[in-house]
């Protein structure tokens, strides 16, 4: 198995992982994006975007934003921690799978995006004021190359752009 190979196994691994628990989440999609999306021949990470509309994960987003020295294990086992009371075992639900490894290895990226961003202009340009820097066009990009976990194939395979549009501001 080559690497593109792996780390999209191992995406499609976390949106198995992950599909269970979306609704006591907040969690409206995940969304694959980067070069395992694009299908480059020797990706380096995975990158998922959460889009979601739960108030603890926007809280952890802020912490994280404001501390970018967590390892991406630190930032698991911090939301864990916020989760917690929600009722939901996010270490259970990823323990035994190819992302902790990846985790452990800053390799598998997690980015939060409220499901403001496409309702509130005042949201998508804070958002976008602290996640599009150097590349003002970076959401436009994800949107235009992602592609969102289905649950009926396990796989990474609706285009984000049938399912989200990015208002004209």
């Amino acid at each position: 198995m080559n690497r593109l190979e792996y780390l999209t196994r191992t995406a499609e691994e976390f949106g198995r992982a992950m599909h269970p628990i979306k609704r006591a989440l907040k969690v409206e999609d995940l969304m694959l994006f980067g070069s395992v999306a694009k299908r480059k021949e020797e990706p380096r990470d995975v990158d998922i975007l959460l889009i979601h509309s739960n108030p603890i994960i926007e809280e952890f987003k802020q912490i994280i934003a404001d501390n970018n020295s967590f390892s991406d294990a630190e930032k698991l086992i911090y939301l864990k921690q916020k989760l917690h009371s929600s009722g939901v075992d996010l270490m259970a639900q990823l323990d035994g799978t190819q992302v902790m490894p990846l985790i452990a290895q800053n390799l598998f990226n997690v980015n939060y995006m409220h499901s403001d961003f496409f309702k509130n202009p005042g949201y998508r340009a804070s958002w976008r004021a602290k996640n599009c820097n150097p590349d003002p066009q970076f959401d436009k990009r994800i949107i235009e190359s992602g592609l969102i976990f289905n649950p009926l194939t396990n796989h990474y395979d609706i285009p984000a752009s049938q399912r989200y549009i990015i208002p004209s501001d």
